[in-house]
């Protein structure tokens, strides 16, 4: 065995020790014959070397109040408002994911078919899941591969941890979200691959998708190619409010009629409209327009968000 493997090898039994067997640090020392200090630096690297992941199960609260409102003015299935009181922004994902995890628990029967997108709150989403692995499921790439620095938010990354997490076999798109050129998009669309995987897709019993927002820090950029929509704090027809899939639309969820829109790989906007159980995930005030955007839209008929981007949201409604 390699010398890291060894040592790796060490990790994990010192962290099976204290953890699983709930054994004192002195005891574990006496057993390796190490000093108690050397067991306590071990346990430390274990932790930054991942061999050992701590997930702090929080009981967050959802508030029925404006769960109530927003499915009676979006006309929604099912909305989810976490109450966020005075958490930052990696908590408020963490949050989000577990909201989200708790309610598709709820409708997940072992033959479920899920069409997957990409981004943070996804992710988070599938990190907190905590149900019985089933083979039958399915698991689909419902847009192409986003290109982004961190892979571990991207398309192709979380059909793979949603199935290693909830079972099932995988069905990917391995293309990019976004191409050169509208006939590209099309050659591409047309291809038997793609278009079986978009078949699945469409016919998903779940979509779960995240939204992108527009403003000074919330530029919509494809990493592959350029800035597709400068920041804009225009809630007005017209201008780019918010994205899903890649694709771009307005306040009142019309998707705006540039080239950018004619060159993404994916199910497409249309098709969220016609879907079963569509789940978006996302919060803050930043999103709140772009959410509206989206539900103006008919893209979505479960929300996942919390209470600030709720208030917001049905403030805006009234206003915008």
């Amino acid at each position: 065995m390699a010398p890291k493997q060894e040592h790796l090898t060490l990790l994990a039994e010192v962290a099976m020790l204290y953890y699983e067997k709930k054994m004192r640090q002195s005891e574990i020392a006496a057993i390796l014959d190490v000093s108690r200090s050397t067991v306590s630096r071990l346990l430390e690297e274990a932790l930054r070397e991942k061999v050992v992941e701590i997930t702090i199960n929080y009981p967050w609260q959802s508030s029925a109040e404006l769960e109530a409102r927003l499915e009676e003015r979006f006309h929604l299935k099912t909305a989810r408002v976490l109450i966020a009181d005075y958490k930052d922004d990696q908590q408020m994902l963490e949050g989000l994911g577990s909201l989200a995890a708790r309610y598709l628990t709820s409708i997940l029967r072992d033959d479920t078919t899920i069409g997957v997108s990409f981004g943070k709150t996804i992710y988070h989403t599938i990190k907190a899941f905590r149900v019985e692995p089933s083979p039958q499921r399915k698991i689909i790439q419902i847009g192409g591969a986003g290109n982004f620095d961190n892979l571990a938010i991207d398309a192709v990354g979380l059909v793979q941890l949603l199935a290693d997490t909830i079972g099932g076999a995988c069905h990917y798109l391995h293309v990019p979200m976004i191409v050169e050129s509208e006939a590209v998009r099309n050659a591409l669309m047309n291809e038997p691959a793609v278009r079986r995987t978009l078949e699945l897709a469409r016919q998903a019993d779940i979509i779960l998708i995240g939204i992108g927002g527009t403003g000074p820090d919330l530029k919509l950029v494809n990493p592959a190619y350029q800035v597709v929509a400068e920041p804009t704090d225009k809630a007005e027809p017209g201008y780019a409010i918010g994205a899903i899939c890649g694709q771009i639309f307005d306040v009142g969820g019309e998707p705006l009629d540039i080239d950018l829109n004619k060159r993404v790989v994916g199910i497409g906007l249309d098709c969220l409209r016609t879907g079963k159980r569509v789940v978006a995930v996302a919060g803050g005030q930043r999103k709140a327009l772009a959410i509206l955007g989206a539900l103006r839209g008919g893209y979505l008929n479960a929300l996942i968000t919390d209470e600030r981007a709720a208030r917001t949201i049905l403030e805006a409604d009234r206003k915008v």
